[in-house]
């Protein structure tokens, strides 16, 4: 067993360092080192040494009982190209590990940014496309660097989008000779960006995983850097971060993140993630410790807009090894984390974390997946809903061995439970080791969910950029647990400040009673649930069943609903899957 940790500790040493190094017509992709991780490591797991040392046999059960996942009601379009090169001619890359934004939602504009190998046949450059139509089709793309092709590698781009619609792009870039991170804005809605601007103080000999947030005029960017480290050993990588007062014009002075000391022994801290919510900063990213052996995720935040940070806060995920996270804080300061895990018998999940106290404990750890993956990739990506939902896309490798696709979940719970697993894709492709990766996900506030991914459909060799548009089916008014003689009511409907959610046996006679549901033989032992959607079929909020329910027309995070048609849909679970047995009732909310 000595020897397994120390093979996989060496594979993610090895393949985490390694630079991209430019091909004919492209370059090698820029999660080259981790996909080839996770080969080695599903080959590890399907090993048939007769070492007993060395040997590693894949189990198909999880050392934790898989949670029951309900059904979900997301549904994807068909998937449209991004890049608006002919398809299958060079190489397009969107990220390669970890949750850093490579996608913005805005109401019906989407802001979509990638490395882009179209001109060059050895570098790449940064290109931003935009949708106004809600992912219909997309304008004409951009080319975001200012320098010409062939010059330099350019990696790892991250984007954030402000109120007003202003654009900023920061990514990691080789045109000095290391690689540093480089930043760029649009202020006329992405028709051109400005002079590039180098942010960070000294070079890196790798290139780094960068994220950028925004709030007002402060723009925010981190990234991993390896300038404390010679090449020789094991490599000194740290989480570096820095800030600009004044809209992107000038930054200042790197700000070290993590807690290791430069002269202390080796670590890598990588994958970062970032989000800014007024003066506070929250950062994310994967922590590698080399002796003891340890790989988990951490967490550490700036009060006083990143002029210094935090202690560094561990994620307590139980398992051998937890990789590659993403974040997301929404409207009430509440903290998402999504990250892969690695159990102790070698199974691998998606797992979702949050804090409700700033980040000062992780109390709730809940897993997504819902099935054992045979391997994953290494990109993820967390989003919320203005409901304070968490939503999930990531790498899976459930379908076939060697090939991941994009699969999503979310809750409408707050992340208590998730739903069943959906695939992204409508062509998942066979060909070459990894057909889509480097996964981004948004959500608008009507709970549209928007997915974009880097595909091999067309070439057994390049990569396209593909987005897919995620909607919810609409409600409609139904009765189906009349066979059971039950019937859902409320009282007053219409109503003005709240209304009483109640159900009635129905006996045959003129003596229909109210009756206690969670213990009616009819239902008893299932898992029930009783959620409102909108005329549209964006659920608003979710209830815990008793015999009667007060709803005062708020959503789960307590703003109050406008006028219009709701409906109150009553269902019952049973191991995971939803029966066919549910009440519907329409509700009128006048304000």
């Amino acid at each position: 067993m000595k020897s397994m940790y120390i093979f996989i500790s060496l594979l993610l040493i090895s393949t985490t360092i390694e630079a991209e190094l430019p091909t004919a017509k492209g370059l090698v992709k820029s999660n080259e080192r981790l996909s080839l991780f996770n080969l080695q490591l599903r080959q590890l797991f399907q090993s048939n040494s007769q070492n007993p040392v060395d040997r590693l046999e894949y189990k198909p059960e999880c050392i934790l009982p898989i949670p029951q996942h309900r059904e979900g009601d997301y549904t994807f379009g068909k998937n449209i190209q991004v890049n608006d090169d002919s398809a299958g001619t060079a190489y397009h890359s969107t990220r390669g590990a970890g949750g850093a934004n490579i996608i913005v939602a805005r109401g019906d504009t989407l802001y979509i940014v990638w490395s882009d190998a179209r001109e060059c046949t050895t570098g790449s450059q940064i290109y931003f496309a935009k949708s106004i139509n809600g992912g219909v089709s997309f304008l004409p793309n951009v080319k975001v660097d200012d320098i010409p092709p062939h010059s330099s590698i350019k990696l790892a781009p991250s984007i954030a989008v402000d109120g007003l619609g202003r654009i900023y792009i920061a990514w990691s870039d080789s045109r000095s000779g290391n690689f540093d991170v480089y930043f760029a804005k649009s202020e006329d809605g992405g028709v051109t960006f400005s002079k590039n601007i180098c942010v960070t103080d000294t070079g890196s000999r790798t290139n780094q995983d960068v994220s950028i947030g925004v709030a007002g005029d402060n723009i925010y960017i981190v990234w991993a850097d390896t300038r404390h480290w010679d090449g020789s050993g094991n490599p000194r990588e740290y989480i570096y971060s820095d800030r600009s007062r004044d809209g992107g014009l000038t930054f200042g002075k790197d700000i070290k993140v993590d807690d290791f000391h430069v002269d202390g022994p080796p670590v890598s801290e990588m994958c970062p993630c970032i989000d800014v919510i007024g003066d506070t900063v929250y950062v994310v990213w994967y922590h590698l410790n080399f002796d003891p052996l340890e790989g988990n995720i951490r967490f550490d935040k700036s009060i006083d807009g990143g002029v210094t940070f935090g202690t560094d806060v561990k994620i307590p995920a139980s398992g051998f090894m937890q990789l590659y996270p993403s974040l997301t804080v929404d409207r009430n300061s509440t903290i998402h984390i999504a990250f892969y895990n690695v159990t102790n018998a070698f199974i691998l999940q998606v797992l979702y974390a949050k804090s409700t106290d700033g980040g000062a404990s992780f109390s709730q750890i809940t897993e997504v997946t819902d099935t054992t993956l045979r391997f994953s990739g290494s990109s993820i990506d967390i989003a919320t809903d203005t409901d304070c939902n968490p939503y999930i896309v990531w790498e899976d490798g459930r379908d076939s061995v060697g090939i991941t696709h994009p699969y999503f979940s979310y809750s409408d719970d707050g992340g208590n439970s998730f739903s069943k697993n959906v695939r992204v894709v409508d062509k998942p492709g066979t060909i070459g080791d990894v057909d889509q990766y480097g996964v981004g996900l948004a959500v608008d506030d009507n709970k549209n969910v928007y997915a974009v991914w880097s595909d091999r459909r067309n070439h057994n060799k390049w990569y396209d950029i593909y987005f897919a548009k995620g909607t919810q089916v609409g409600i409609e008014e139904s009765s189906k647990l009349k066979a059971q003689n039950l019937k859902l009511e409320t009282y007053p409907n219409p109503f003005n400040r709240e209304t009483v959610i109640y159900y009635l046996y129905l006996s045959g006679k003129h003596d229909d009673y109210p009756i206690n549901l969670a213990c009616h033989s009819e239902v008893a032992g299932r898992d029930l649930r009783l959620a409102i959607y909108d005329l549209t079929g964006r659920l608003v909020r979710t209830f815990p069943i008793s015999n009667s329910i007060t709803w005062d027309g708020r959503d789960n995070c307590g703003k109050l609903l406008p006028s219009g048609v709701y409906f109150c849909k009553l269902f019952t679970e049973s191991c995971g899957r939803v029966d066919d047995k549910s009440l519907t009732k329409q509700i009128i909310l006048l304000r």
